[in-house]
């Protein structure tokens, strides 16, 4: 598994749960656009360099989205580039916050699975990552190891 594998989990998820709530516009990972995919792929690694919660996974969102010139609107528009989540965390509704909690779940559920680093040492083939102290750990039998 890598970082794409775990990016198109989240958005797989994301866009069963949106579903849920009556939004039907999300792509499969297979059609959706590059910049969907590339913030899924942000969040991923977001989550991965730092153990961080929900609000700062929302937080970083929110910066992506006024980076490439999104705004607030009442409606989600793709093509005038306005979303209604566009507010502080603390102003979401609930269920909108629980997309960020079960984003942060599914990447530390699937960290275990991600291929360790490529490294000349034999060990770390058996190495599980971990996310502690707001890194991502390699451990095997033999060592620990810090990747960034």
């Amino acid at each position: 598994m890598n970082h794409e594998d775990i990016a198109r989990v989240c958005h797989e998820v994301n866009r069963a749960y949106c579903e849920v709530l009556g939004d039907f516009t999300q792509l499969s990972w297979k059609e959706a656009p590059k910049w969907q995919k590339d913030s899924a792929m942000q969040g991923v690694a977001l989550h991965l360099d730092r153990n961080c919660g929900p609000e700062t996974s929302h937080e970083n969102w929110m910066a992506q989205k006024l980076a490439d010139g999104w705004k607030y609107g009442a409606v989600k528009n793709h093509e005038i580039k306005e979303h209604p989540c566009i507010v502080p965390f603390s102003e979401l509704p609930r269920e909108q916050q629980a997309k960020d909690f079960i984003f942060r779940a599914i990447v530390h559920s699937l960290c275990e699975y991600l291929e360790p680093p490529e490294v000349d040492l034999p060990y770390y083939k058996e190495s599980k990552c971990y996310i502690d102290e707001n890194i991502v750990w390699w451990e095997s039998l033999q060592s620990r190891k810090v990747w960034n």
